[in-house]
């Protein structure tokens, strides 16, 4: 499932939802959830690429990879 990122243009908090390509065709609500507002604007990211060797350890430093940065 795709990683989304948003930021609010009311408080502007920045964060993530998992959304699949199905649900989000659907424009469903997606609320902040600082503020609850929906007045929200997608951020796009660059895709994360991991190298064989990357693969192989990914996750053993505790880190959940998360687009935003925010995230342990």
């Amino acid at each position: 499932m795709p990683t989304y990122v948003f930021r609010c243009e009311d408080c502007q908090t920045v964060f993530e939802r998992f959304i699949s390509f199905a649900d989000m065709a659907n424009q469903p609500t997606i609320l902040c959830p600082q503020c609850a507002s929906q007045r929200l604007q997608r951020v796009w990211t660059a895709p994360l690429v991991l190298t064989a060797r990357e693969r192989s350890t990914a996750g053993s430093n505790g880190g959940s990879g998360c687009a935003c940065g925010t995230c342990n």
